[in-house]
């Protein structure tokens, strides 16, 4: 018998729903896989903190992050919690149990790469657990990482947490591990990328052992506790789950993701030249329907040569047709 990392489940489970190891199959019949142009959030729901090492009396130094990476794009880093002293068991408030959400799948992402590391920390100072926990507390993007530097967080913090996460691989592994999903057909070998619950356990599974989840989102074996090891609870929805402002930073996560040192090449500069003339081309635009939406006899002469201009600006013209 096969052993399995992953298993899934149908995203409506009851007061106890049965686990699969098939991902390569669809959850529910007749609830298809996502598609091109589809919402879509997947998020951290909970962390089963199990390991023979762990110290039984709560004195755990716990890292969780997630790294989530569509195609071939650079891996974005996400950071649910981190925290000293903490007990064996479920561990499920996080700082942003958000692992990725976008409000438009484009047709080049289908496949999802996600990872999730959870590791006890080593000689780490208790003041970089305290800073952490109130750069949360005080409204820091915490959750990204790559927006330390940017969000007024002090350097004392940013360059040992950055360098962390960076080397999580030196501490103590309680789960570390990543699936790819796809949008693909069932039958053809492909995890496929659906609605659900993804569970990721630390050690194998074999495929025949009947485990299910209950509406806690624990996982049990024949209607027990499973407590072979340590495990995370992953849930991809259809829906956008986040406002404007995460977005934002997500979306300028990925973006610094792309510009980083180890990744820095002719298509990351490409992706930072899309975003620029993107915003300048927003810039121009608003700029006309300013001047457009003004009485004419109030444009001056340098006014009205720039609205001009813009209207027969070949990449504006489009979206301008209907100023006249």
């Amino acid at each position: 018998m096969a052993e399995i990392h992953w298993w899934g489940a149908p995203r409506h489970i009851g007061s106890l729903t049965q686990l699969s190891p098939r991902l390569d199959e669809l959850f529910t019949p007749g609830v298809p896989i996502f598609e091109s142009s589809q919402k879509m959030t997947a998020s951290l729901r909970g962390v089963m903190v199990r390991h023979p090492a762990l110290d039984k009396n709560g004195k755990n130094d716990l890292i969780v992050v997630t790294t989530n990476q569509f195609g071939d794009s650079a891996p974005t880093p996400r950071l649910h919690f981190m925290k000293d002293s903490v007990p064996i068991g479920w561990q499920g408030a996080f700082f942003d149990d958000t692992i990725v959400a976008v409000n438009d799948l484009r047709p080049g992402w289908r496949k999802l790469t996600v990872r999730v590391q959870v590791y006890d920390l080593d000689r780490i100072p208790v003041d970089l657990f305290t800073a952490v926990g109130t750069l949360a507390a005080t409204g820091v993007g915490v959750a990204q990482p790559q927006l330390f530097a940017f969000a007024g967080a002090a350097s004392a913090v940013v360059g040992p947490l950055v360098k962390l996460i960076n080397n999580l691989n030196q501490h103590d592994e309680i789960i570390d591990q990543r699936v790819a999903l796809e949008l693909s057909e069932q039958g053809h070998g492909d995890m496929l990328l659906q609605p659900g619950y993804y569970v990721c356990f630390a050690q194998p599974v074999e495929e025949s052992k009947p485990l299910s989840i209950n509406h806690q989102l624990r996982v049990l074996e024949q209607g027990v506790e499973f407590t072979a090891c340590g495990y995370s609870v992953l849930e991809i929805e259809p829906s956008f789950t986040i406002d404007r402002t995460h977005e934002l930073d997500q979306d300028a996560a990925r973006l610094v993701a792309e510009l980083d040192g180890k990744n820095v090449d002719s298509s990351a500069i490409e992706a930072l030249r899309s975003v620029v003339d993107a915003a300048d081309k927003f810039r121009r635009l608003e700029r006309a329907w300013q001047l457009a939406s003004k009485n004419p006899a109030e444009l001056t002469v340098s006014d009205q040569e720039l609205l001009a201009n813009l209207k027969l600006d070949p990449e504006l013209a489009p979206f301008l047709h209907a100023l006249g």
